[in-house]
């Protein structure tokens, strides 16, 4: 399933996913790392650290099972000085889940 969701966002191709084991196949995807970002959180760190700082009522966390961050990637910087963080987390399970997060360093109207 995790194969078919780094497909699906165009960063392996199918022989590829097919030929490796999954959790290898995550990590040698390559990621430009925010440097803010990956200090903050480093490979390994567990979700809950990052929702604290990023996520706020974003999302419903305690519902999830544990999770580590695999890696984090800054996708784009959109207008405004919005910036839209990619994460990528592996389920103890072996399920790798990725959503985006926008957030401001900027205050609104500023």
């Amino acid at each position: 399933m995790a194969c078919l969701f780094l497909l699906m966002l165009g960063g392996m191709s199918w022989s590829a996913c097919r030929q490796q084991p999954v959790e290898t196949a995550v990590l040698q995807q390559p990621a430009t790392l925010d440097r803010k970002l990956e200090r903050r959180f480093p490979v390994g760190t567990p979700l809950a650290n990052v929702s604290k700082w990023m996520f706020n009522e974003a999302f419903e966390l305690e519902e999830w099972t544990p999770t580590v961050v695999t890696y984090t990637r800054t996708d784009q910087i959109l207008i405004d000085q919005q910036v839209t963080y990619r994460i990528y987390v592996r389920h103890e399970n072996g399920f790798v889940e990725g959503f985006e997060v926008e957030r401001s360093d900027v205050p609104y109207g500023g």
